[in-house]
């Protein structure tokens, strides 16, 4: 796994083993919980098929959906049959709009009518921006909780909408260093750092302190040249436009290092006359009743208040 040694997880699945064997399945569920989800994932891609079936049902159903989007290939289809579509559905509603495109396909259509009955028409429409580029792109790679203020309101207004995010989502974004500002097109203009935002007058206006020079990163470019830019720059995170210079999303050094690591492994592969066989497309097919691409796309963004 993750931060264990392969003796470390042959014990902790030995005892997980022996905790199922004698009826104890709660002890098994708390030890097994205790994991991250890409630990978890790690540990059913190493047992049996009916090991795996056993620790599947004593996982977390908070998580499964973490789970799922870190394992692969057949075991990944194994977890999903083992499920029925009731136990796959709150899992898969609160995965990131990019994660569920990863297994999108995959889904039986009764989760999938399901999870997409329960969005509202802005969320069914950023799923469908998620599934237009191919993966090795900077609008595959992108995630689409982007937070965005215009450069008129104060920096108070700006933190109050942070905290309002938060207080409906539970957290800000991951790897939130910066908050993109807009024009009421949605054009991107630059962005907010938020130790500007946590360290200067409040009431100062989000144009005055907005750093212009960043600038954003085109839904097309290629996802190598992506990570090149992140390292270059030592970026955290970064806009995404689509080719009329409108904010469609961003990207996070957790979406860099995924491209740097199959890279690495693509390097090694070659050094061994090898290929990686091919992965079929997150971006297959739209989400049915989805509207199209290239539609009206307003950014929700923290704006002053009209009258």
């Amino acid at each position: 796994m993750n931060n264990r040694t392969g003796g470390e997880r042959a014990d902790l699945l030995e005892r997980l083993r022996e905790a199922i064997a004698s009826g104890a399945d709660a002890r098994a569920a708390a030890e097994l919980n205790e994991l991250h989800a890409s630990e978890i994932a790690d540990l059913l891609e190493s047992c049996p098929p009916e090991e795996r079936a056993a620790l599947w049902r004593l996982a977390d159903p908070q998580v499964k959906g973490d789970i799922l989007i870190e394992t692969h290939g057949e075991v990944r289809r194994q977890l999903i049959d083992e499920s029925t579509p009731d136990e796959l559905v709150a899992p898969v509603q609160r995965l990131d709009l990019d994660a569920l495109s990863d297994i999108y396909d995959e889904l039986p259509p009764g989760v999938v009518e399901a999870v997409l009955a329960a969005m509202d028409a802005q969320r069914r429409e950023r799923f469908t921006l998620v599934r237009t580029y191919p993966p090795d792109t900077a609008g595959g790679l992108m995630d689409v909780d982007a937070l965005a203020a215009r450069p008129d309101v104060t920096l108070r207004m700006v933190l109050s909408y942070l905290a309002r995010y938060r207080a409906e989502h539970g957290r800000l974004p991951a790897h939130t260093d910066a908050v993109m500002v807009t024009d009421l097109a949605g054009d991107y203009l630059g962005r907010l750092a938020v130790t500007d935002l946590v360290s200067l007058d409040l009431e100062r206006r989000v144009h005055e302190v907005m750093d212009r020079d960043t600038e954003a990163i085109a839904a097309d470019t290629p996802a190598a040249r992506v990570a090149r830019r992140f390292e270059d720059e030592d970026l955290v995170s970064a806009a995404v436009v689509d080719g009329r210079g409108r904010l469609i999303g961003r990207i996070t050094v957790d979406d860099v290092m995924d491209v740097i690591r199959e890279q690495a492994e693509n390097a090694v592969l070659a050094g061994a006359g090898l290929t990686r066989r091919p992965t079929p497309s997150r971006r297959r097919s739209p989400a049915p009743g989805a509207a199209q691409p290239g539609s009206a796309f307003t950014w929700p963004a923290c704006s002053r208040p009209r009258g």
